[in-house]
């Protein structure tokens, strides 16, 4: 019995020694799977921060190309010493002084400027009662070309007393220099302020000579007459007149009204039957009753502010 119980004891410490020994083995083994773990998180971590650093350092194409095209512009633009000072400071001062823009052209000053004008008609400008070309025989006016010397092809037309025998009764003609009835600068203001026309300049185109000088507005001069002077008034109706004074007479063409108008010639607003005409060629004055197929006249008591807003198209057709 004792040796049963002394072989059964020496089977137990041996089996318990090989248990003891499993549970180390197995304590070493998982001892050393947990150092293997901790080993290959370290790696991954070192990879992936190598894998960092050599994405950082790899460098884009253009950015080297950009670099170099830097590094060339500023090997272009370096300039010597003496001039780089110059350079700067030039552009210093373009940068604290602003340019002033540059000033617009201001045409000069022209009466013709302050005259309204009338849509397909450069300027209000004289009836149809007019001498022949480059002359000035209108009633009131210039046919709107500059006087000139005659030409071989003008000297086949008609003279200014030819064109009014034909196209008028002539009453009498004589020289403008020598009448007494011709309006001074100053006068004339007075006579045309008196009867409202106070809107525009006054102006004229011929000295007393028959020079040509322009559309010129007058200076108001007490010594100095013309043969003819043009002043302009826009109603509250909103017709626009071409008012003229001519050796004394005023007359007033309706601007509008002829431009819409369907009548085969222009309509001239008088106090008389009777009309002067100046011609600078001649010089002369010519106080005619023309022919409707040369103008036609409309005779009002006296010409004024007060009458021309009063005459609408239908008045006038009415007179």
């Amino acid at each position: 019995m004792k040796k049963f119980m002394e072989k059964t004891s020496v089977r137990i410490a041996v089996i318990a020694i090989a248990v003891l020994a499993v549970i180390v083995v197995v304590f070493l083994a998982m001892k050393a799977l947990k150092a293997s773990d901790d080993a290959s998180s370290v790696i991954d971590e070192e990879s992936t921060t190598m894998e960092s650093t050599e994405a950082s350092e790899v460098v884009d194409p253009e950015t080297i190309t950009d670099s170099m095209a830097g590094d060339d512009l500023e090997e272009t633009s370096q300039v010597p010493e003496g001039e780089e000072e110059e350079t700067m400071t030039e552009e210093t001062t373009e940068k604290e002084t602003p340019k002033k823009p540059a000033r617009p052209k201001q045409e000069p000053a022209s009466t013709e400027a302050a005259v309204p004008t009338v849509e397909s008609e450069p300027a209000p400008v004289v009836p149809e009662y007019t001498a022949p070309t480059g002359s000035s025989g209108n009633t009131g006016g210039n046919t709107g070309s500059t006087p000139s010397e005659p030409t071989t092809e003008e000297s086949t037309e008609q003279s200014p007393d030819e064109y009014y025998e034909e196209n008028s009764t002539v009453i009498r003609s004589f020289d403008a220099s020598l009448s007494e009835d011709v309006h001074t600068e100053e006068e004339v203001i007075s006579f045309l302020e008196e009867r409202g026309f106070t809107q525009y300049p006054i102006t004229y185109d011929f000295a007393m000579g028959g020079e040509y000088s322009g559309d010129t507005e007058i200076t108001g001069d007490p010594g100095e007459k013309r043969p003819m002077y043009q002043t302009f008034y826009e109603c509250e109706n909103g017709e626009f007149w071409t008012v003229f004074v001519i050796n004394g007479e005023i007359y007033a063409k309706p601007v509008i009204y002829n431009l819409e108008s369907e009548l085969p010639v222009q309509v001239l607003i008088s106090e008389s039957e009777q009309v002067t005409s100046y011609n600078n060629k001649t010089n002369k004055y010519y106080v005619t009753i023309p022919k409707e197929t040369a103008v036609i006249i409309k005779i009002v008591d006296r010409i004024d502010a007060e009458t021309l807003n009063r005459l609408t198209s239908e008045e006038i057709d009415k007179l």
